[in-house]
């Protein structure tokens, strides 16, 4: 595993999927982390020495408009974006 990363993504769901997606294709070092490790940043508070950044949502640009992507179930169940699954 290597020892330098250019980002890491805390979590797994949908927008940090996109996100680790974009970085990928931008030929970012990045790892993706869930679970004990998040934990373990939050509580020795990593924001000390690191920028965070939260992600409040990600969207799409369909034609001609700009569409919020879903982010919860609820959303998910309201999407008229032809094409997204």
């Amino acid at each position: 595993m290597d020892e330098e990363y250019d980002v890491v993504v805390l979590g797994t769901g949908l927008k940090e999927c996109i996100l680790s997606g974009l970085l990928s294709v931008d030929g970012r070092k990045f790892m993706m982390a869930n679970g004990s490790l998040v934990c373990i940043l939050i509580h020795i508070d990593v924001t000390k020495y690191l920028n965070l950044k939260a992600v409040d949502g990600s969207s799409v640009y369909n034609n001609g408009k700009i569409n919020k992507v879903p982010s919860t179930d609820v959303e998910a169940t309201e999407i008229t974006i032809d094409g997204v699954v």
